[in-house]
């Protein structure tokens, strides 16, 4: 809450500036995803500072996005529904 409240004051940026190179190389191994937005717009998450922004959707904008062929949009492969869903959506 208190970075919800510091950015209706104005601008928060942060910088993950704690870790270590070992910490670096093993955060950047486990969540690839987690720096694809940093990495397509040139910025160090450990040495440069970057905005904080609170948005209401999941980790879909950090890897891409993605595109839709049709006017639906649900996953294409078995088991990513739930069967009540599958069963609706087929």
């Amino acid at each position: 809450m208190a970075i919800a409240r510091a950015l209706l004051e104005g601008a928060v940026y942060a910088r993950l500036d704690k870790a270590d190179d070992d910490v670096q190389r093993q955060v950047r191994a486990s969540r690839p995803n987690f720096f694809l937005p940093f990495d397509r717009a040139g910025i160090d998450p450990f040495t440069d500072r970057f905005p904080i922004v609170l948005r209401l959707e999941g980790t879909v904008r950090g890897t891409g996005g993605f595109a839709s062929l049709t006017t639906v949009v649900r996953p294409t492969y078995r088991g990513s529904m739930p069967q009540a869903a599958q069963r609706r959506a087929s």
